[in-house]
């Protein structure tokens, strides 16, 4: 099982862009499209770094789904146009495809530093 510092860490998996790692083996995510709310273990996640809500269903699952043993439940910052766990060519990601942790913000230059 990966343990994160933070319960939302910016993970790097093989193939998708930096994203967001939303659930791991064990927890229920469930989301509300019509609301645009995520929930993690019945808890709604507080997401001030989106810049929409999660209001788009591209049918990979339906929910709450219970996140299995090895993988990970992604999501990306855009969510009217990521593809992520939610799209059925991602999916939930095999905790082996996870190749970093994002670190350093290189651009745009007026936010670069240290990811949080």
């Amino acid at each position: 099982v990966i343990q994160f510092p933070d319960f939302l860490t910016l993970v790097v998996a093989k193939g998708l862009f930096p994203i967001d790692f939303v659930g791991q083996a064990g927890d229920v995510v469930n989301i509300d499209f019509s609301q645009g709310i995520v929930y993690v273990n019945g808890n709604a996640l507080t997401e001030p770094y989106t810049n929409t809500l999660t209001t788009r269903d591209n049918g990979a699952f339906t929910y709450p789904l219970t996140v299995p043993e090895g993988y990970v439940f992604v999501l990306g910052d855009n969510r009217n146009i990521s593809k992520d766990s939610r799209h059925p060519q991602v999916g939930l990601v095999p905790v082996d495809d996870i190749i970093g942790k994002v670190v350093l913000r290189l651009t745009p230059f007026s936010e670069f530093g240290v990811v949080n």
